[in-house]
């Protein structure tokens, strides 16, 4: 693949593609593995719900029949010693307070029995066609009888519950009562049009209690039949290829087995909705995804187009066109970019300031004594004029005094540079201070200067760095006493393992605001259009960077004087 390709891509169509491809591979994963991990999982909870909905059922019928094999057991107490016309009346009350009961009736030893449903009958179980389930054989081996579909006065779909009616501990007969099936149907509440409700099976002979079907699929299967009956309750898939899952479960009184089908395209309705959601997320995502994208790539563009443009508005000299700081959800480390991004730019206009101030100073500072030199030397030279010992003296020393200021400005122009690229280098000394301050006074002759300092200071600077420092600081004083003649002080002494120095004369009151500036490059006490006195505007900035650099610190008061002070590390502190 040519990678040259995403090269000629725009910053925000860039954007949008990696932001769409990153933020939709997650759900395009997703659906892949869907088929593997959601749809099993999906199909395990369908099960799951399948078993609590059978068992759920089961319960719903064991308490059904629980609560009325109470009411028989009462019965069958109330009647042990009542005649036919109180069995009937009491018949009667059961079956109106009562319509689970469809039929009652009570079977003496006699071989009476007496029936009621909407009517009362005494006859006996030929005539009524209960002979052949057998209760007295059935009740005689146990308390309570549930007994299948019976059929009584052309009754049919019942449930029978026998119970003993019991003088002391001896059988005086049993009391039957028919339970409609069509009751137990109420208690599905999972029936739909795609389930098939539920079974009732005997246990003991397979026999069908409810509903009314043939040929049931997992009747006539009898290993099938017998893995229910083993395990009580469970799952069967997909048995013998039958597009059916069954869940089923056994109660114990009666001893019946109940089932509920389930077609396998329930469970493959659930995976295709699941499938069309995944599908639906995926585009939702994808649109999603595309909106962010577009936002973002749109933000991220606005940034780019941002910065491009203060950079060539500063390629063509348009300084003050900066980049916008805080653009609409743009990272903290954009704006960091944006922020250093301008502090590049200020100091580009600073450069370009300080090249223009440079011109200026240059033309300005070096026209005075280049014009004197130039003037006075041509002065000697003239063929045509004669000039006495004493005026020749004067105009070599006027020429010398303008070479060594002329000198002096080329230096600190030369020092500027290497101060602020920190390559500036230091041949440390040992100097005595009194001796290096005498000697750079007799510099300025026409001034007076009263000295004061300690004896046999040794400090530990640069001799030519120091003695640079004390050449601009006199020259200072020299050019802004006021008034002019005025006496230059200079005191010197130790301060905490320090040479401190304070140089100050008497000079007009200088503003607070412009005091604290006067450090800075090109700055003097004189503006550009009104000054008096020549200069470079670099004196304090040089000598700042050459005492910090020495190891000393220098600050400045003005208040009756004007002073400077600063201090350069004492010679004694590195003896040791």
């Amino acid at each position: 693949m040519n990678l040259n390709f995403f090269r000629k891509l725009s910053v925000k169509i860039y954007l949008l593609v990696v932001f769409i491809v990153v933020s939709t591979t997650p759900v395009i994963m997703l659906g892949l593995i869907q088929y593997k991990f959601i749809d099993t999982n999906i199909l395990s909870i369908m099960e799951t719900n399948n078993l609590v909905e059978i068992q759920a059922l089961a319960d719903r019928i064991k308490l059904y029949l629980n609560l009325n094999s109470k009411i028989i057991s009462f019965i069958s107490n109330e009647i042990s010693d009542k005649k036919p016309n109180e069995i009937k009346s009491f018949f009667s009350a059961i079956l109106k307070t009562n319509p689970d009961f469809k039929i009652i009736l009570y079977a003496d030893n006699n071989g009476n029995v007496y029936a009621y449903d909407n009517n009362f009958y005494k006859t006996n179980e030929t005539n009524l066609g209960i002979s052949k389930y057998g209760f007295y054989k059935q009740i005689s081996q146990r308390d309570l009888v549930f007994t299948g579909k019976i059929e009584i006065l052309n009754k049919k779909d019942l449930i029978g519950i026998v119970l003993p009616v019991k003088d002391k501990n001896n059988i005086k007969g049993y009391i039957l009562a028919g339970l409609g099936l069509n009751k137990i149907s109420e208690f599905d509440n999972t029936r739909t049009e795609k389930k098939h409700g539920f079974v009732i099976v005997d246990y003991n002979d397979n026999s069908i209690i409810f509903p009314d079907i043939n040929n049931d699929f997992w009747l006539s299967n009898i290993n099938i039949l017998e893995k229910i009956k083993k395990e009580g309750s469970g799952l069967i898939k997909n048995a013998s290829n039958i597009e059916k899952t069954l869940s089923f479960t056994t109660i114990v009184q009666p001893k019946w087995i109940i089932w509920m089908e389930h077609p396998v395209s329930d469970y493959e309705e659930e995976l295709k909705k699941n499938s069309l959601r995944t599908l639906i997320a995926a585009i939702l995502s994808i649109g999603l995804a595309l909106i962010l994208g577009l936002w973002l790539a749109a933000s991220q563009h606005k940034f780019v187009k941002n910065l491009l443009s203060s950079i060539r508005a500063i390629a063509k000299g348009n300084y003050s066109k900066k980049a916008k700081v805080g653009l609409t959800f743009i990272p903290r480390e954009f704006d960091s970019l944006i922020d250093e991004f301008n502090v590049m730019a200020e100091r580009i206009e600073e450069l370009d300031s300080f090249k223009s101030n440079l011109i200026d100073t240059v033309s300005h500072e070096f026209r005075t004594p280049l014009t004197s030199i130039k003037g006075f030397s041509s002065t000697l030279l003239r063929k045509d004029a004669t000039f006495d010992k004493e005026t020749q003296r004067k105009l070599l020393k006027i020429i010398s005094d303008q070479s060594d200021r002329l000198s002096r400005m080329v230096e600190d122009l030369l020092v500027v540079p290497k101060l602020e690229g920190n390559v500036l280098k230091l041949n440390l000394q040992e100097l005595e201070l009194e001796p290096t301050i005498e000697h750079i006074s007799k510099f300025f002759p026409n001034d007076s200067f009263v000295i004061n300092v300690e004896p046999q200071i040794w400090v530990m600077v640069d001799p030519d760095r120091l003695e640079q420092v004390l050449l601009n600081l006199f020259e200072n004083a020299h050019k802004y006493s006021y008034p002019k003649g005025s006496r230059i002080k200079v005191n010197a002494f130790i301060e905490e393992n320090q040479a401190h120095i304070i140089v100050s004369n008497s000079a007009e009151k200088v503003p607070q605001e412009k005091l604290s500036s006067l450090f800075n490059k090109f700055v003097r006490l004189d503006d550009t259009l009104t000054r008096t006195t020549g200069g470079t505007g670099l004196g304090l900035y040089i000598t700042k960077g050459l005492i910090e650099l020495m190891g000393g610190k220098i600050w400045l008061e003005a208040d009756i004087e004007f002073k400077v002070h600063f201090t350069v590390p004492n010679a004694d502190i590195f003896s040791y």
